[in-house]
């Protein structure tokens, strides 16, 4: 009876040890190794102290089974002011690049518009930032109907002045040009 009592309690030990699963969670930018028995991702998480919100980002899905998986990654959901002409508001997201953060707002983002996170111009919308920003502002771009002696085309911009619209456009502009109305008049 003894043997056989030892027996069990050394199943259910080995059993145990057994099911431990070791997998890397990146927590915001932050990695650290957890053990854990759970089937799913979000069950590792939970054990891990981790309380997911339903903005959060979670790679793979918190639904996904564990088994084969040695990574687990986590960002928590921010509020980021969302700033556009018409109007501010907030929105709560783990998104990281601009084009997902206005898209989380149901704002629409067009190829001349213009983009700042944190005061700082955005180069490319679509492109991931190293953090989620604070603060997002949107300045919306405009259609210009551009006559030259070649013809006539369409540029699209954001700039402040008609020179800055030029010169995004791929325009070289020199003191001898005639550019009218001026290069320094307002887009406004």
């Amino acid at each position: 009876v003894a043997g056989a009592a030892v027996l069990a309690v050394l199943g259910a030990v080995l059993a145990h040890v057994g099911t431990a699963h070791r997998v890397t969670l990146v927590e915001d930018g932050v990695e650290r190794t957890i053990s854990t028995h759970a089937a799913t991702v979000a069950g590792a998480l939970r054990g891990a102290g981790v309380q997911l919100a339903a903005e959060d980002f979670v790679q793979p899905a918190a639904d996904t089974s564990l088994r084969g998986l040695d990574r687990i990654e986590h960002r928590r959901a921010q509020p980021v002011l969302i700033q556009t002409p018409d109007d501010s508001r907030w929105v709560t997201t783990a998104a990281v690049s601009p084009a997902d953060i206005l898209a989380a707002a149901e704002v629409r983002l067009y190829p001349a518009d213009r983009v700042w996170a944190d005061g700082m111009p955005v180069t490319s919308p679509t492109s991931a930032l190293e953090h989620v920003p604070d603060r997002l502002r949107l300045e919306r771009g405009r259609s210009l109907t551009l006559s030259q002696p070649t013809g006539t085309i369409l540029i699209h911009s954001s700039a402040s002045t008609l020179g800055e619209a030029l010169i995004e456009a791929g325009y070289d502009l020199r003191r001898g040009d005639s550019i009218v109305p001026q290069a320094q008049t307002t887009l406004a």
